[in-house]
């Protein structure tokens, strides 16, 4: 709580309740889980951002659908220099470990392309979310 004394309604600085920092709104069924700054250098400064679809399959006719999200609508005012997935907890690139991770199902060439083809990027800052994705991404932000 904040207690503190004014001469005038003047002096009283403004109080926001909430505060997005998107100027444009995620589609409903996307929700920003994280977006943390990690490390700041003269030429960039690097986020942690994590997006979540909020939808199964078959949960509603619309909203279960994949989403596109341009991650530029979450740094208003700044250009996005790159950015590339990483696993969920953000350590290690999507790219490595999908390489090095145990095939469970024998066929690793059908499972390869179905994931790459469902997490593609489709342009330079816009990605796709399909029903009950969580994907982490490290997003460099130029100067």
């Amino acid at each position: 709580m904040f207690v503190g004394s004014a001469s005038s309604s003047q002096d009283i600085p403004i109080r926001t309740k909430s505060f997005s920092g998107v100027t444009e709104p995620l589609p409903k069924n996307v929700m920003l889980i994280t977006k943390k700054p990690l490390y700041e250098r003269p030429e960039a400064k690097s986020y942690l951002v994590r997006l979540g679809h909020q939808y199964g399959l078959g949960e509603d006719p619309d909203l279960s659908l994949p989403v596109k999200v341009d991650l530029s609508i979450l740094f208003p005012g700044q250009r996005i220099q790159d950015f590339h997935e990483t696993t969920l907890s953000g350590n290690r690139a999507i790219e490595d470990w999908r390489r090095e991770r145990l095939d469970w199902s024998g066929s690793s060439e059908d499972r390869q392309s179905s994931d790459y083809a469902r997490r593609s990027i489709e342009n330079e800052t816009i990605i796709t979310l399909t029903p009950m994705d969580i994907r982490t991404f490290i997003v460099n932000i130029g100067n």
